[in-house]
């Protein structure tokens, strides 16, 4: 040969001629070989020829349409007389690639994916590359001419190689995220393309939105509120799963970041209204997006600025100062600035006198309206303690009013004495008497008594009568003396105070005379007393001789009485005053000379009565009460206190005016139940109180979130989206996350106070199991919560939950809550069944000895037996509780009687054949006993696990507070007719005829046999029996032998 080898190549479907020439003498034999196989030259695609030369000869094979089998190498072997040779021919048909095998996604992100696959045949040419094509799912019509394509040089590809399996990666970008996508790729060598690969899918993880919520519009709703709406963000821009949005907002006024949000769940929910706020401000706000993985960007800047409010505080540093008796100056403050609320247009100055025990003077204030922080208020009685408070208002109405202080007007001059009485003692004697004056306008010191004879102005005596010599007499009187009998005086009287001396009283005349009239000194007035105040009644009688007095009452005279006394002065002694007792008393006074009387109209003053208190109305974070004015009792209401405590906690009280009666609790804590009631004092004392009114704020404890929104996990990583807990109606102020194995005991503790949106766990074991648990808390309580999740393999793949899961760790909390149920029913059932086998056994002992004595008896004995058994227990009522003594049910027919189960009747056999234990049915009833049920009532819930899992949906819970019901069922038997006809028998005739019992006359050792089915309860000697199955409910057992004739 000229040469060894040689490399021919050729497409696919091309002619091939393989040709070789072979030199040596002849004879040569050549022949073809294709891959160490002779070559089929019957082939019809193949032809060959040969040609003779001198020394020479050439074989020609030729392949007329060459294909991929024809590939491989060549051998023309030629051999002759003097030695055997070859040529080797390499042949490569070329072709188009096939396309990558077992094409799949080995890792996902947001943007891009790498693919892995396994280079197929390459054609007999170098691959090139690949053409990478993909789709997004959910267009209607695929058009992949439309779709993406990504070329892959070899520099962009990377080979693995692991069990001698060699496999090719690249990484596909440009894809959108949170998109669900088909990918198909396909080869490429110098020949041509291969045909695609089967589609993939995959969806590529999420990303934060890039774009932030649109039109983003404020409305100023009320005092403290922004209503707020904004527009979805174009859907191309979520990335993801929107999941709602974060508002943020921001006082303008703070010099440090005061930034507060709120979550909106919902991409749908595109308005919210933020409460809370501060009146009358300017805020910075803000709305951002967001999915599972993160925020995106925040909105522009908008402004809001709320309503103007009521002020939020009183005002501040009250005092006052005297001016003049009837006048005083008020100034204070304005309240904090940030506390206006809005533009304070004026003051309030609320002012009321306060009441004392001897003046009677309206207690209702006065409103004195000032734009300024000082004021003057005038006309005020003299002498006189007044409450003072104040409040600012804007226009949106009265602040808050402070707390009063007390100032007292200075004294003046008093007012003239009440009234005045003149009465002669003796001939040279005249009593003096006199009331305080009504305005007093200060501490009166002394009084003054003026005396003169009758015509003669400008000359008169006076007397002085200190205030502190007239405290242990019964009324103001003086005597004046050293008078002229017969002749006419004139006295008139006047009070003195730190001032001056007020006006006297008017002039009153009388005589000195030695026959002396009865007068009485005292005066005629209205009293009011508070009930169960003791009060005397004085009647001064004087004249000459002494008169006699005596006291009236709802026209008759006061005796002896256990209420009341006459002193020996004869003033009225009234020991505890009782509204029985109010009305007038009328003291009398005569001797022989006259007579004279006086009348007390006596007014008992009651405390105020119970208010009625209401609720208004009540929010996350106030409760507002209102009431009505409630009967005074007789004297003016004071003002009120309120009384108030949250659940748990100490009572806390209120002083407030009697003008008032709403008022609103602030700043309470959401979702808690408030105790409230009000009681009005006036000068009597305090009133009854209210019914305590129970209410709470509005919200609730926070409730389990949906495990898919709360719980996301990757290989490694947890994280919790504590943002989509729902927090029941108030914000959660703190999470407590612990987490351990599924296979472990230890928990791990994550952190016992979280007050973020989302906390990240990381450093998690991939294909894991674990348990997490979580509990929220709010002013309102708490929630716990036990989740179950597993970690994603490195390829990102879910694992199925083990048996455990689903099987001993479930089953074992479930028997711990609902082992209450099991463990009473069967405690009460045996104990029942032992009581019942006891005294079954008694009576069974007592008939089998009955019974053998009847046996001997004979068959006329035996229907005696009957009778009377049948009589006795027809008139003995079975009740199914032996403690309990029934009683006799009526014969009307209505219905059967209860029967013990081990109440029996003895029946007469039939004479007329012989009775044998071959020739007897029996029929044996129970009355089963009530068991305790399983209600259903709230319990711990827990997982309930079916063919199919899914991942972190295994969870359980606590609900504190549950509640477990049971309830006792019975069973009632009602008998019936036996069908069996081999015996008769019946109750005595005394008995009720509405059914016929079917009972036995065997012996009673045949009718107990061991293998008798009455006999399978707990209490049966033999083991076998207690393996019957038994159900508690009512059952017949027929049993019936074999006649023999």
């Amino acid at each position: 040969f000229s040469s060894q080898l040689k490399n021919i190549s050729a497409k696919r479907g091309a002619p091939v001629a393989l040709t070789c020439q072979v030199y040596g003498d002849g004879p040569i034999d050549i022949t073809w070989f294709h891959n160490n196989n002779r070559l089929d030259i019957n082939n019809y695609r193949i032809t060959l020829k040969e040609t003779n030369n001198d020394n020479e000869e050439t074989s020609q094979v030729t392949i007329n349409r060459s294909d991929r089998e024809d590939s491989g190498i060549y051998k023309c072997q030629a051999q002759n007389a003097y030695g055997r040779g070859e040529h080797v021919i390499n042949l490569a048909v070329q072709e188009r690639p096939d396309p990558p095998g077992l094409l799949e996604v080995v890792e996902v992100s947001s943007r891009s994916v790498r693919l892995a696959w396994r280079r197929s045949f390459d054609g007999n040419s170098p691959i090139l590359g690949y053409l990478v094509q993909h789709q997004p799912l959910g267009i209607e019509h695929v058009d992949w001419e439309n779709a993406g394509t990504q070329n892959l040089t070899l520099p962009a590809i990377t080979t693995v190689i692991s069990d001698d399996n060699p496999r090719e990666s690249a990484i596909i970008g440009g894809l959108l995220p949170a998109t669900a996508y088909k990918i198909r790729m396909l080869a490429v060598n110098s020949i041509d393309q291969s045909s695609f690969t089967e589609d993939v899918v995959v969806k590529t993880q999420e990303e934060e939105p890039e774009e932030a919520p649109r039109d983003v519009r404020i409305d100023a709703v009320g005092a403290g509120e922004l209503f707020l709406s904004w527009q979805v963000p174009p859907r191309e821009s979520w990335h993801g799963e929107l999941l709602g949005y974060i508002v943020s907002w921001n006082e303008q006024s703070k010099l440090f970041n005061s930034t507060k949000t709120l979550t909106v769940k919902g991409w749908a929910t595109t308005k919210v209204q933020l409460t809370g706020l501060r009146k009358f401000t300017r805020y910075d706000i803000t709305v951002r997006a967001f999915n599972s993985v993160s925020v995106g960007p925040q909105s522009p800047t908008i402004l809001g600025v709320t309503k103007e409010g009521v002020p939020e505080a009183p005002p501040q540093d009250i005092t006052c100062s005297q001016i003049a008796s009837q006048s005083m100056k008020v100034l204070w403050s304005s309240p904090p600035l940030a506390q206006h609320g809005g533009i304070i247009q004026g003051y309030k100055v609320y002012y009321r006198p306060i009441l004392l025990d001897n003046i009677e003077i309206p207690a209702s204030g006065e409103i004195k309206r000032t734009p300024s922080t000082e004021t003057y208020l005038h006309g005020l009685y003299k002498y006189t303690n007044y409450s003072i408070k104040v409040l600012a208002y804007t226009g949106a109405g009265d602040g808050i009013i402070s707390s009063p202080i007390f100032c007292i007007t200075e004294e003046d001059v008093p007012g003239p004495p009440a009234n005045i009485k003149a009465a002669a003692l003796t001939g040279e004697s005249i009593l003096v008497s006199w009331l305080a004056p009504l305005k007093p306008n200060g501490k009166i010191s002394h009084y003054t008594i003026y005396a003169r004879e009758a015509g003669r102005v400008g000359k008169h005596i006076s007397y002085t009568l200190r205030v502190e010599d007239t405290l242990h007499s019964h009324g103001l009187i003086y005597e004046v003396r050293n008078l002229v009998e017969e002749k006419l005086y004139e006295f008139w009287v006047s009070a003195t105070t730190s001032i001056g001396e007020g006006e006297p009283t008017a002039i009153v005349s009388q005589a000195a005379k030695s026959r002396a009239p009865s007068r009485i000194a005292s005066f005629s007035q209205m009293l009011q007393r508070p009930v169960k105040s003791r009060v005397i009644l004085p009647c001064v009688a004087v004249g000459n001789p002494t008169p006699r007095t005596r006291w009236i009452h709802r026209e008759r005279p006061i005796t002896f009485s256990n209420y009341y006394e006459v002193t020996t002065e004869g003033h009225l002694n009234i020991y505890s005053v009782d509204y029985s007792l109010s009305g007038n008393y009328t003291c009398s006074a005569k001797n022989l000379f006259g007579e004279d009387e006086i009348t007390y109209a006596l007014i008992v003053v009651l405390p105020p009565n119970a208010p009625s208190l209401d609720v208004q109305y009540t929010t996350a974070k106030s409760i507002r009460i209102q009431w009505n004015q409630p009967k005074d009792g007789g004297a003016l209401i004071q003002g009120y206190t309120l009384n108030y405590k949250r659940e748990s906690y100490s009572w806390g009280s209120l002083e407030l005016s009697p003008e008032q009666t709403v008022y609103t609790f602030d700043d309470l804590h959401c979702g808690s139940i408030y105790y409230i009631y009000i009681f009005a004092s006036n000068k009597v004392g305090n009133g009854s109180p209210s019914p305590i009114l129970t209410t709470r704020t509005k919200g609730g404890p926070p409730q389990l979130p949906k495990e898919a929104d709360f719980i996301s996990t990757n290989a490694t990583t947890l994280q919790l989206n504590l943002y989509n807990w729902p927090d029941g109606g108030c914000p959660i102020f703190q999470f407590s996350i612990m987490y351990r194995p599924l296979t472990s005991e230890k928990w791990i503790l994550v952190s016992s106070s979280v007050s973020s949106e989302k906390l990240i766990v990381e450093d998690l074991r991939p294909a894991t199991w674990y348990q997490l648990k979580v509990r929220a808390e709010n002013d309102a309580g708490l929630c716990n919560g036990l989740f179950n999740f597993a970690t994603a393999t490195v390829l990102g793949e879910r694992i199925p939950p083990p048996p455990s899961l689903s099987e001993n760790a479930t089953s074992a909390h479930i028997f711990r809550y609902k082992e209450i149920y099991i463990v009473i029913p069967t405690i009460l059932l045996a104990v029942l069944l032992i009581v019942i086998g006891k005294m079954w056994y008694k009576r069974y002992k007592q008939r089998r000895d009955l019974d053998d004595e009847n046996e001997e008896e004979g068959e006329q004995q035996d229907q005696k037996i009957a009778e009377r058994d049948n009589r006795r227990n027809c008139q003995q009522v079975y009740t199914s509780s032996p403690v309990k003594s029934g009683e006799k049910i009526p014969d009307d027919g209505s219905g059967m009687y209860e029967i013990s189960p081990y109440a029996t009747f003895s029946v007469p056999g039939n004479h007329s054949r012989s009775v044998t234990t071959s020739t007897l049915d029996y029929t044996m009833q129970f009355k089963t006993f009530g068991h305790i049920e399983d209600e259903g009532s709230n319990a711990i819930i827990y997982p309930k696990h079916g063919g199919k899992h899914s991942w972190h949906k295994h969870r359980y819970y606590n609900n504190e507070g549950v509640q477990q019901q049971t309830r006792m069922s019975t069973s009632r038997i009602q008998t019936a007719d036996s069908e069996s006809d081999d015996t008769s028998g019946s109750p005595s005739g005394d008995c009720p005829t509405s059914s016929n019992y079917r009972v036995p006359i065997k012996h009673p050792r045949d009718i107990f046999r061991p293998d008798s089915s009455t006999e399978s309860n707990e209490i049966s000697p033999l083991t076998e029996r207690r393996n019957i199955p038994r159900q508690i409910s009512v059952t017949r057992h027929h049993r019936t032998a074999s006649s023999s004739r």
